[in-house]
């Protein structure tokens, strides 16, 4: 009876609530059906579009670089070519390392309409990470406690810009 009436008031409000059962953690993760555009699987991770971000989660142990994100950019630029604004959010739900001083380089920052990072952190370790990212960042770059604030404050940014 609960899980009917679950998924009927989320079709209804063109969403659909996705939870998994990691290690320690569950997560919620909300897709807006009408803003999503595609998703794209890579050795990297599983890459999200939607109309004005995109959502990654990288696999666990990867070291992120430059060079990494090679497979990604063409579908970047499939997606987000025009004018239209996006933010690109790290769903940090697997651990994994970034090189800090790679923000400088980032192939996102060539998308003039690429406008901030948000990093969405399930512990203190990550939390500190993303601390120690900011510094490197040419893009705001926020943090979150899970995906649905992430995405709400991407609307927000992007609606702020398009004023």
């Amino acid at each position: 009876m609960f899980v009917k009436h679950f998924i009927t008031k989320y079709i209804r409000s063109n969403e659909i609530k996705i939870f998994r059962l990691l290690p320690k953690l569950l997560v919620m993760t909300t897709i807006d059906k009408e803003a999503f555009l595609d998703k794209f699987e890579v050795d990297l991770g599983t890459f999200y579009f939607y109309k004005n971000y995109i959502v990654s989660e990288i696999k666990e142990g990867t070291v992120l670089t430059i060079d990494k994100l090679n497979d990604v950019i063409p579908v970047v630029s499939k997606y987000y070519k025009e004018k239209e604004l996006f933010s690109y959010i790290s769903n940090r739900i697997y651990s994994h390392s970034i090189v800090p001083m790679d923000y400088k380089e980032c192939p996102f920052n060539n998308f003039e309409n690429f406008i901030d990072y948000g990093a969405v952190c399930y512990n203190d370790i990550t939390k500190k990470s993303v601390e120690i990212e900011k510094h490197f960042s040419t893009k705001p770059l926020k943090d979150f406690s899970n995906l649905d604030d992430a995405i709400k404050w991407t609307h927000k940014e992007v609606s702020t810009r398009n004023k």
